[in-house]
């Protein structure tokens, strides 16, 4: 799941990721989370990364839920479209767990 904030062009507002899975033991996995035009890291975060656009988290993920919050800076105002995010389990075997694409008001200065 990712929970986007309430964002205001040339500031910084943290991105919460959260990731739960089913099942016994520790598995690895990669989620990745477009940004908006002209979003980016606002300050390191352990684990995560910013690629070409989008946020990537590789994590252990047991039977409890696992959160990050990653802050980002807005630099552009408007409503954009974000893209799905996705989970997938880096060993593969499985569909990727998918968070719907939606809407993102970033409201101007």
């Amino acid at each position: 799941m990712v929970r986007w904030p309430e964002a205001r062009a040339g500031s910084a507002a943290p991105v919460r990721l959260v990731i739960a899975r089913d099942g016994r033991g520790k598995r690895l996995v990669d989620v990745r989370v477009h940004l908006p035009p002209g979003a980016h890291l606002a300050a390191p975060v352990r684990d995560v990364r910013e690629l070409q656009g989008q946020l990537l988290w590789r994590i252990a993920v047991g039977d409890v839920e696992s959160f990050v919050e990653v802050p980002i800076r807005f630099d552009l105002a408007g409503t954009v479209t974000i893209p799905e995010a996705t989970a997938s389990l880096t060993a593969g075997g499985s569909d990727p767990a998918r968070a719907p694409a939606r809407p993102l008001t970033i409201a101007p200065r």
